[in-house]
């Protein structure tokens, strides 16, 4: 399945998805017992987080990128909040969450394929990035991979305390 969608564009995979959830909120209910409705909301949960994943790693590359500024000649951050009706502060948050994610790698990749909920890796990294400057780049990889295997079982408040 996804060797078809590597012909298609970012914005064809973007219509193909939004054709999904169109699909999906038909109401029409074809998982009729209790257990196969809370597992899909937790799938629905974590793809929704995959895609805020991709969404906040997205905003980050057209800020480190000055796409805004070459095309809008403002900030990324007053761009994203007057074309989609953010506060500036929601905005911000989009985009330093994404830096958060560009920053530390494991975290960013371990968010796109689901593994942390968006607000897993914001507290991860948020942390992380108090981290002293003389922390090698092998104790900031250790400690990433500790805390995705940390966020299987434990919610941002904890891994805030954890980290």
């Amino acid at each position: 399945m996804e060797r078809e969608f590597e012909q298609l564009t970012d914005r064809e995979i973007l219509a193909s998805i939004s054709s999904a959830l169109d699909a999906l909120t038909d109401d029409r209910l074809r998982l009729p017992t209790d257990a196969e409705q809370l597992s899909l909301l937790q799938d629905v949960i974590r793809l929704g987080g995959r895609l805020q994943a991709f969404e906040q790693q997205l905003a980050a590359r057209i800020e480190a990128s000055q796409t805004v500024w070459n095309e809008r000649r403002t900030s990324t951050r007053t761009w994203l909040a007057e074309s989609m009706n953010l506060t500036p502060r929601e905005a911000a948050r989009i985009i330093r969450a994404g830096q958060g994610l560009a920053r530390f790698p494991i975290i960013g990749s371990a968010a796109l394929v689901g593994a942390v909920l968006p607000v897993q890796a914001e507290a991860i990294t948020a942390v992380l990035a108090q981290l002293p400057k003389e922390f090698d780049n092998n104790t900031i990889s250790e400690a990433q991979t500790l805390m995705v295997g940390f966020a299987e079982t434990h919610n941002s408040a904890e891994l805030r305390r954890l980290t």
